[in-house]
């Protein structure tokens, strides 16, 4: 069955699933309380700060919230290489506003940002990426809810992406087109949501030292998943869960016009536990199982346990501990590889010493288990930040981040480490 036909079904399905839930009998939601928010604790980035955060511009029935981060930052590997390694300095700027609504129902959210970067002494690392998102709620009923998002984003590939295939004289530019569409409706212990993603990369071609062109168009792709998720609430504080999400992957070249047709669909359940354990943790954790299938590659289908796990520990009010974890399947354009296997997850630790100064410690790892090809890599990043409140139109922050990687096998790739120390002036209104 072709892709498209398949979106289009799931896409009824969401559509007339939810206009079947607006016209249900609301006598099974008497209740007053809502079983799974998890909003019990709040963490140190997340909770509110009257006398620092920021008021924005009144623009009834919305409010504009301007924002300008400037940063200087030293970079000890800034191409990511595993020999002759170059450093350099790197000036960002990166002005952002939000346009948010103030209404009592329903929600319409704009944001749009751009980020500037300039290299003291290497100019063809220069790069402007920019970005815009459009995101709404309707609250249809006290249960029933619709959500939409579009984005897009130009967008620079980070000279230590695992993607990257060749290099070229600047680092490879693409665009990015998010949309999302969501109905959930809750019964009284039960809540539904269906929805539909659909995301398309568009890779620009590049330039090698040599002065040919390096073909990236081959990478161009566009993605579509469908899920349904059955949430059942055990108590106000925990609930169990189930969901089934198929996906289809079709690249904009096929034979004879490349090599290769990286098409693929698949497929992944999942079974979880979303939960408040008194004031002391927060968490979904989410085992099941994924599946893709590559119908014009031999050999690369693959399938195993798939992994969504989100953790918040609160030891007090004044420290947060988050922890995460996947495990799932990417796509990828190197060599006669289909796809990669990725496992890996991230530790963060928020300090909050006073009201106006934030100290964050984090720690990630990932490995990366390709098709096709004899290549597994192993990827770590560790960092430390502290960030300074002056009041509420001005904070400081100072980081410093260290990340590596090592690859290995017959058609390993490179090798690198990199350090980076940063400073950001920080202006809101």
């Amino acid at each position: 069955m072709d892709s498209k036909d398949t979106v289009g079904r799931w896409f009824k399905a969401v559509l007339l699933a939810s206009v079947a839930a607006i016209g249900a009998s609301s006598a099974a939601l008497a209740q007053d309380f809502d079983d799974f928010s998890r909003n019990r604790n709040t963490g140190v980035r997340d909770r509110a700060r009257p006398d620092f955060d920021a008021v924005g511009i009144d623009m009834a029935p919305f409010l504009l919230l301007p924002r300008l981060d400037l940063t200087t930052e030293f970079d000890d590997n800034i191409l990511a290489t595993e020999t002759n390694t170059r450093s350099d300095f790197i000036f960002r700027i990166r002005p952002e506003a939000t346009l948010k609504s103030e209404w009592v129902r329903h929600e319409l959210d704009l944001s749009a940002y751009a980020d500037i970067n300039r290299y003291a002494a290497t100019d063809t690392e220069n790069t402007v990426d920019y970005g815009a998102k459009l995101n709404g709620r309707v609250d249809a009923h006290h249960w029933t809810t619709f959500t939409a998002l579009v984005s897009y984003d130009h967008l620079t590939e980070s000279r230590g992406s695992q993607n990257t295939t060749v290099s070229t004289v600047s680092p490879v530019e693409y665009g990015l087109l998010n949309a999302d569409v969501a109905g959930i409706q809750q019964f009284s212990f039960f809540k539904f949501k269906l929805s539909g993603h659909y995301t398309n990369y568009e890779y620009q071609n590049g330039v090698d030292a040599l002065g040919a062109t390096v073909f990236e168009h081959d990478r161009n792709f566009a993605s579509w998943e469908e899920t349904g998720r059955v949430d059942y609430a055990l108590t106000p504080d925990a609930s169990l869960y189930v969901s089934g999400t198929l996906n289809q992957h079709s690249y904009d070249l096929v034979p004879p016009a490349v090599s290769l047709n990286r098409d693929s669909t698949g497929f992944t359940v999942l079974g979880g536990y979303s939960f408040d354990l008194t004031n002391l943790v927060t968490g979904d954790i989410g085992l099941g199982y994924f599946q893709q299938t590559y119908d014009h590659l031999s050999g690369q289908d693959a399938g195993g346990f798939t992994l969504n796990g989100d953790l918040k520990w609160f030891p007090t009010q004044l420290t947060t501990v988050s922890l995460s974890a996947t495990r799932r399947m990417q796509d990828t354009a190197v060599g006669v590889s289909a796809g990669y296997i990725t496992t890996g997850g991230m530790l963060q630790i928020d300090q909050e010493l006073r009201r106006w100064l934030i100290l964050t410690a984090t720690a990630s790892y990932n490995n990366d288990t390709y098709q096709g090809i004899d290549r597994n890599d192993e990827r770590w990043g560790a960092g430390i930040s502290a960030t300074y409140l002056l009041n509420r139109y001005v904070g400081v922050s100072l980081g410093y981040m260290h990340s590596a990687q090592r690859s290995t096998g017959a058609d390993r790739f490179v090798n690198f480490d990199d350090n980076k120390l940063m400073i950001s002036l920080v202006l809101q209104k």
